[in-house]
């Protein structure tokens, strides 16, 4: 096999196999290498050691039995951790949220993705551009936070009057520098009102793979673990799942974006609905 080959067959033993022992050497012998070479092959191709990509998995792994209903002890017990306090602590490393916290909210079905071809999409919204460098893949849901007074809550309504969901993305609004900025607003049909102190953008017609959140209340207290979430999809996107799927690649013609609708249709924010839109397309 090539490396190629080699490193597919690799995940694909490890995904099999995440409630059962794993370890470089046994996995060295799988593949055919000596135990250095493996070791060192492993973390040349996937940028990180093998012990950290099967904990990762595993947490991953337990993130999706929680969804599911599986109790923080059986997903502690399931996935090679000897106590459920070393399970919690390293959730809410990985993740920055408690095991029980993710369990009650319901967390992204990330692995459960569905692809959808969508038509350019009109919105109108505010534009926060931030000092500093952005890593896009740990600023999702950058609306938390962010003052919106600047426009009256009568010219917001009637702007956003027929829309069904609003939209977050990161973009490059400086052509001159490449300075990314975060607009946010509702999705409209036409640009015939736009309040001072708004914009307009036009997100090009792709086809998306789309993630999924579990129903929240952005009005409630649990609006920052929701966009924690938003963070922790985001950063299983770019960190693992483009690199993995194995069919799909970014599109870099399109936007990514978090789309905000209520699940039954209406703009009520009090049962949101979010999904994360990649533009994809074959490799």
């Amino acid at each position: 096999m090539t490396h190629k080959e080699t490193i597919a067959y690799c995940l694909a033993h490890i995904d099999e196999h995440l409630d059962e022992e794993l370890t470089p050497r046994s996995l060295a012998d799988l593949c055919g290498y000596s135990f250095h070479y493996f070791c060192h092959f492993f973390a040349v191709y996937m940028d990180q050691p093998v012990g950290e990509y099967i904990r990762r998995r595993r947490l991953l792994r337990a993130g999706e039995e929680l969804r599911k209903g599986k109790s923080v002890t059986e997903a502690a017990f399931a996935y090679g951790y000897d106590t459920v306090s070393g399970f919690s602590r390293a959730f809410k490393k990985e993740f920055g949220i408690c095991a029980s916290a993710y369990r009650k909210r319901g967390g992204f079905d990330c692995m459960n993705v569905t692809f959808e071809k969508r038509p350019e999409i009109k919105m109108v919204g505010y534009e926060f551009t931030p000092e500093g460098e952005v890593d896009v893949k740990t600023s999702g849901a950058f609306w938390l936070g962010k003052d919106f007074s600047s426009v009256s809550k009568e010219d917001f309504a009637k702007a956003a009057e027929g829309s069904e969901g609003e939209i977050g993305l990161w973009y490059h609004a400086a052509e001159d520098t490449g300075k990314l900025s975060y607009f946010f607003g509702p999705v409209v049909e036409y640009f015939d009102f736009v309040p001072k102190g708004m914009k307009t953008l036009t997100i090009p017609a792709a086809e998306y793979a789309v993630f999924t959140s579990a129903p929240a209340d952005l009005t409630g207290k649990d609006v920052s673990d929701f966009a924690q979430a938003v963070r922790d999809c985001w950063k299983y996107i770019y960190g693992e799942w483009l690199d993995q799927n194995g069919e799909y690649e970014y599109c870099h013609e399109g936007f990514a974006f978090e789309y905000y609708a209520a699940k039954n249709g209406t703009n009520n924010s009090k049962d949101a609905v979010m999904n994360i839109y990649v533009p994809v397309k074959k490799k």
